[in-house]
């Protein structure tokens, strides 16, 4: 019976503890730390006589999940020669005890299980251990400690005894980076790397692969001060989203097969909708729009959360596409009774305006303030073009251009007060004005008849309309004659209304067959290919780009295809496809164009990841002639930062960049950080999985530990990262991250 009642009080001092976070402090009243430790915990534990009943809506929660604390690294009882390093069992050689009011442990073994190395030095009977960050040095029999070369006093003197070394708990406590509590009545110690950081509150779901596609799924809290554990019984979380400090999770029921609607808030999962699948999420005047279908009722709904609530729009909408367009939002709807409706919402009402039946978007772009569709009727085949203005959520501001128009969408452009676009005409594409009383062909006077292009890109660039010319046709009474290519060879041509019937067309880049014409950091480039001629044979087939800045003309030779590009301030980079015309190859290669010049920058380089990190790219990719992954950056003037580096991560958070990766020729792995074209090494021998930035100057990073000299070498650790300090705080070990969100 005494045993009994000594292991339940145990248990009851312990929940109460990692209830509230407690701190060891120094002693200003005489006190023992034992003493000091208790009367804190006596002054901050709340009564349990003034427990507040669980809610019925807390008991449901119970129901539906498992809640406990989880926090605790290291476990030690006085007099005891076993202590808990996470859930594992360890022996001790010298057990913790009490002398002259100090609490003595092993000093070796905690700071080892803290990530310290222990060097002993028999001549000198000293002691020093390290972790990157930290130094502490000991001398046996001094109570005189040096922590990072500064002087500390402690109350006791570490001794030998047995096989270890024995120092105060004080002193751990202060000076390890750990928090350490102490429970007087039991003569237990609990330690902790966790101490108090002010990274706000974040959520890891962990989903730990058992066996026969079974899985273990928790979701860790961290809120500054302490990690809460909860484990979710037959439950998998399949996404979740951060909206106004509040958590809204989708979590599959493995005992009833179904995905429910959930809301956690104040650490525990409600319930808002059972049996619901989520299809779309958006944001749109300061709430979230949610639409999924109901099972239970077989219905779609759209829902609104407004931080606090769930709010019904409407039990019957299937969202199709949707569009954000000025301060409006467009939204396709689709019912039961198989009807489409372009809808608007306006952000003085949740009433929507019907701004036309029937139509059904496929594609759209915003292009001057206005929104061109194109679409499809409900009832017919035909093909509809039309605008909305975002003047009102009303009919008023929707405009039918054509009921039948087969256009291009990414292909349309406003030149002088005209919209022209690229439409496809029979087998044709050719350019047309488009009004809503009037489509005209664009057509030019030649030899006494009129004289059309067939085309494939248009771009308006600098008041001037830019197209790109495959062949063009001559009226011929009721026909239309093609010209041949020798006489009007395809081109890019510049085209300026000088009436409103009458053109002026400049063959701004002759015998060039256009394949692509974009505009990028205020400059249009063309890509495409220039004729040859060998004999009487004429092919397009020399590859070129051309970049115009609306005055000079800069042709490359050679370029293929664009990848993509990325400009900062003057400077645009290009990522392309060539041809090496030595070996006749195709090759990735790294362009800067610049002052009207393009070079290269890196030949044969298949570029895989980039950033603007404070005015300077930094890139990474693989060159397949030497075979070796790179590092660069350009800002100022091109510098190689790492000749063999293998990407791991690289994440872009604010205005910082990290890079994760391994060096096969070391055989290591390194976390870096770019505040600009410089590399700073953060940390050795960590492979960062993901980062999620938190409050002010913290970090999370879920990442494998590399260090092959470590007990923790090979697993998954989830660190808080203080950006500040270069410090990496080990949170949990052995952690199966696979969603980290960040609430408030």
């Amino acid at each position: 019976m005494k045993n009994l009642k000594r292991i339940l009080a145990k248990t009851i001092i312990f929940i109460l503890i990692f209830n509230v976070p407690l701190t060891v402090f120094a002693d200003k009243n005489g006190k023992g730390e034992e003493a000091l430790i208790e009367d804190k915990i006596q002054n901050e534990l709340p009564s349990a006589n003034n427990k507040e009943p669980d809610s019925k809506e807390n008991q449901e929660d119970k129901s539906i999940l498992t809640e406990k604390i989880d926090l605790v690294d290291l476990t030690f009882t006085v007099n005891g020669k076993s202590y808990y390093s996470k859930q594992a069992k360890k022996e001790l050689d010298t057990p913790p005890f009490v002398e002259k009011g100090s609490t003595m442990v092993p000093f070796r073994i905690i700071l080892e299980e803290l990530g310290y190395q222990i060097e002993w030095n028999g001549k000198e009977k000293s002691i020093k251990a390290t972790n990157g960050a930290s130094e502490i040095k000991l001398q046996i029999n001094s109570k005189t400690a040096w922590v990072n070369d500064q002087k500390r006093e402690m109350t006791s003197p570490p001794k030998v005894v047995g096989k270890s070394t024995v120092v105060p708990l004080r002193f751990i406590a202060e000076n390890s980076g750990a928090e350490v509590k102490w429970d007087g009545k039991s003569k237990t110690i609990y330690i902790t790397k966790n101490g108090e950081y002010n990274t706000g509150k974040a959520l890891f779901y962990e989903k730990k692969f058992l066996k026969l596609n079974t899985y273990a799924c928790k979701v860790y809290i961290y809120d500054g001060e302490q990690i809460k554990t909860i484990t979710l019984e037959d439950k998998e979380i399949i996404n979740w989203f951060s909206f106004k400090g509040k958590v809204l999770v989708t979590m599959f029921d493995k005992s009833t097969n179904k995905n429910n609607f959930m809301l956690f808030k104040d650490d525990r999962f409600k319930m808002l909708i059972e049996d619901f699948d989520i299809k779309e999420t958006l944001e749109y005047n300061d709430n979230l729009i949610i639409n999924g279908l109901d099972r239970s009722q077989k219905f779609n709904k759209l829902y609104r959360f407004d931080g606090n609530e769930l709010i019904l729009l409407s039990d019957d909408f299937y969202v199709g596409k949707h569009i954000l367009f000025k301060d409006k939002l467009v939204i396709n709807k689709y019912d039961n009774l198989r009807n489409y409706t372009l809808l608007a919402y306006g952000k003085d009402s949740w009433e929507p305006g019907i701004l036309t039946n029937g139509f059904i978007i496929k594609d759209w772009v915003d292009y001057e303030g206005v929104l061109y569709m194109t679409g499809a009727f409900q009832e017919t085949t035909r093909k509809p073009f039309a605008t909305y203005n975002g003047n009102s959520v009303t009919k008023e501001s929707y405009n039918l251009l054509a009921y039948n128009l087969d256009i291009d969408i990414n292909n349309i452009a406003i030149h002088n007060g005209k919209l022209y676009g690229v439409v496809q005409d029979l087998n044709e594409k050719v350019l047309m004005t488009i009004e809503k009383d009037a489509i005209k062909y664009v057509t030019f006077p030649y030899e006494g008849s009129v004289l059309k292009y067939i085309v494939n890109k248009i771009k308006a660039y600098n008041n001037k309309l830019y197209v790109g010319t495959t062949s063009a046709k001559v009226q011929k009474g009721t026909f239309w004659m093609t010209i041949p290519d020798d006489v009007m060879p395809s081109a890019l041509i510049e085209l300026q209304e000088e009436t409103s019937e009458t053109y002026l067309v400049k063959r701004f880049v002759d015998e060039y067959l256009l394949s692509d014409l974009l505009l990028e950091n205020k400059k249009l480039i063309a890509l495409g290919k220039g004729k040859t001629k060998v004999g009487k044979i004429s092919r397009y087939d020399d590859p070129a780009m051309y970049v115009y800045d609306g005055s000079s003309l800069t042709k490359t030779m050679d370029i293929l295809s664009i990848i993509s590009m990325l400009s900062i301030g003057e400077k645009t980079f290009f990522h392309v496809k060539d041809v090496d015309r030595i070996t006749n190859k195709s090759r990735n290669t790294m362009l800067l164009y610049a002052q009207n010049v393009v070079k290269n920058l890196v030949l044969g380089m298949e570029t895989k990841k980039w950033s603007e990190v404070s005015g300077n790219v930094v890139f990474a990719g693989y060159e397949d002639d030497i075979k070796r992954n790179k590092l660069y950056s350009y800002g100022t003037g091109f510098n190689e930062l790492m000749d063999h580096f293998e990407i791991r991560f690289w994440g872009k958070i604010e205005d910082k960049l990290f890079v994760s990766g391994y060096n096969p020729d070391r055989k290591g792995y390194s976390l870096f950080k770019f505040i600009d074209d410089k590399k700073i090494e953060l940390k050795e021998e960590i492979e960062v999985i993901d980062m999620l930035k938190s409050k002010g100057q913290f970090y999370f990073i879920h990442a494998y530990e590399r260090n092959s000299k470590s007990k923790l070498f090979g697993k998954k650790v989830l660190f808080i990262y203080d950006d500040l300090k270069n410090e990496f705080i080990e949170m949990k070990t052995d952690i199966e991250i696979t969603k980290m969100i960040y609430i408030e």
